[in-house]
């Protein structure tokens, strides 16, 4: 089963790209919002009490002193705070003790965010101020405390905590379970193929009966895999009958040819005749009994029969079973398979894979040479390894040696009929395994990673 990565599911980083943009436009409405109301409530409240200051100037100062005594002029006035100072600024009347730093009696408003009052307390709320010099000389000061726009931008944050953060992290969440959800089946489609790959014909896509996008896709699938399997089996049928008719008819001959061989015995002529006819009818036999051999594997019936096997204890057979044509061509065997290397697969058909592999190599390699079998061993499972010293296996030839009937420019005079490394990538493929091809000085090195291979 592959891996799943979030991060890696397009449903997921659609549904990111959304919440994203979700977040950066109700961002965007908010401080529309804000803007429109603080920022231009407080260019409108710094307007108002610009148009004020000069109306309040003309206003006598003992008039607006004894209004600040009576504390009347704030109210009046809709001002928060105001003041009353002489000329150096020296305190008069009103709730403001002193003058505020920085502030220029010049009639233009301006936003201080700390001041103090008369009866000695602190203000750190925000609030505008004009200043302002009375004809006598005298400086008023007028202020509005403008606290319940910072409020607004507080109102706004929280507002969009309440709503765009819980949405976002709802539009992530609803992703996340789609795109688990999508995982799943994608999960089981992928299973389905696989196990079609490798033989079981009759599996299908499911199809959940909701009649979605992917159940209409399952339907097409299914259709073309419906096509498939028929015309896998009309090539099965086609190759299987071919091989059958051709073996009843050269049975005959070989048969008849056998039969003349006992009757010219003792003519070294014609039986010699005879005897290349019998050997060429027998490369024929072996040719259609490895091309039904092929076939069969290819079905993936053979899966049925595995059973926990030594790895080890089958290279050592396989390396027994061909020691005598190793010997008469002066090869030798290096067998090393150390210790019990358990997997799953059929007996048989891994010793007759590592067979093709070690006749080939014997092939190869040439009079007085070296062939080595091991076991070695890999974080994920055993890989068995058969390398020669012949003259190897170039790079653009190593997915071409594994098809059938394909013989290089070098292996054109060995007898062989092509399907040697056929019937090896047929089982191969049949246990879930894989072969590679790897360059050795000289020769090559055939490695079979023994373990299922699963895609990440």
């Amino acid at each position: 089963m592959p891996n799943f990565r979030l991060k890696e599911s397009a449903i997921f980083r659609r549904t990111l790209a959304i919440a994203a943009l979700f977040i950066a436009t109700n961002l965007c409405l908010f401080g529309f919002i804000y803007w429109q109301t603080a920022v231009f409530e407080t260019r409108r409240i710094m307007g108002f009490m610009e148009r004020q200051a000069p109306v309040l100037a003309e206003t006598p100062s003992e008039q607006i002193r004894q209004s600040m005594e009576r504390r009347h002029y704030d109210d009046v006035h809709r001002f928060t705070v105001s003041g009353l100072f002489e000329q150096n600024g020296a305190y008069l009347a009103g709730g403001l003790k002193r003058l505020p730093p920085g502030l220029i009696p010049d009639g233009g408003a301006r936003r201080l965010d700390a001041f103090e009052f008369a009866d000695g307390s602190n203000s750190s709320e925000p609030a505008i101020f004009v200043a302002r010099s009375l004809p006598d000389g005298r400086i008023l000061v007028v202020g509005r405390n403008i606290q319940e726009l910072a409020n607004l931008l507080g109102a706004v944050s929280e507002a969009l905590k309440l709503g765009v953060i819980p949405m976002a992290i709802l539009a992530v969440g609803a992703g996340a379970f789609l795109s688990l959800r999508m995982n799943s089946r994608l999960t089981r489609a992928q299973r389905v193929l696989r196990d079609f790959q490798k033989g079981d014909l009759r599996r299908r896509l499911e199809l959940t009966g909701a009649r979605d996008d992917f159940d209409r896709l399952a339907e097409a699938v299914n259709v073309l895999l419906d096509d498939l399997e028929r015309a896998i089996n009309e090539l099965h049928h086609v190759g299987n009958n071919i091989a059958h008719d051709l073996r009843t008819p050269l049975s005959r001959v070989r048969g008849n040819l056998e039969r003349l061989q006992q009757m010219l015995a003792g003519q070294q002529t014609p039986l010699a005749l005879l005897e290349r006819a019998v050997a060429g009818l027998d490369q024929t036999f072996a040719l259609t009994t490895a091309l039904l051999r092929i076939a069969q594997l290819e079905t993936g019936r053979a899966r049925a029969f595995f059973a926990t096997v030594d790895l080890g204890a089958i290279l050592r057979d396989a390396a027994e079973l061909y020691e005598p044509l190793a010997e008469a061509k002066s090869i030798s065997l290096d067998v090393e398979t150390g210790e019990e290397a358990p997997v799953e697969g059929d007996k048989d058909l891994l010793l007759e894979a590592f067979a093709n592999l070690v006749d080939n190599a014997i092939k190869f390699a040439p009079e007085g040479g070296r062939i080595r079998i091991a076991l070695e061993k890999s974080p994920l499972g055993p890989v068995a390894v058969v390398a020669d010293d012949g003259p190897g296996i170039s790079e653009a030839q190593r997915t071409e040696v594994f098809k059938r009937f394909y013989r290089g420019a070098q292996s054109r005079h060995i007898v062989g009929n092509g399907l040697g490394l056929a019937l090896v990538a047929a089982i191969v493929k049949l246990h879930g395994f894989r072969v590679e091809i790897a360059d050795a000085e000289p020769g090559c090195i055939f490695r079979l990673r023994c373990y299922p291979q699963t895609s990440a």
